[in-house]
């Protein structure tokens, strides 16, 4: 994957934006391995990854866990 910048997913599959937080800590935080629980659509989980960050990601969601899938297969 090569380096998105934060808008990137957010216009290409309609999600909401990285959090802050998660713009803030990669700033600062080595890439490495990463577990995003409750990552529900996967928005901060696809940014660290395509910053990256080697990101496990889940949600209890069925639903969330097949478009994260979906947009990771595109």
């Amino acid at each position: 994957m090569t380096v998105r910048d934060e808008n990137y997913f957010t216009e290409k599959y309609g999600l909401t934006r990285t959090h802050s937080d998660v713009l803030a800590a990669a700033k600062v935080v080595a890439p490495g391995r990463t577990l995003d629980l409750g990552c529900g659509n996967g928005r901060n989980s696809l940014y660290l990854a395509a910053n990256g960050y080697d990101v496990t990601a889940w949600d209890k969601n069925p639903a969330s866990m097949a478009n994260l899938e979906r947009i990771k297969a595109a």
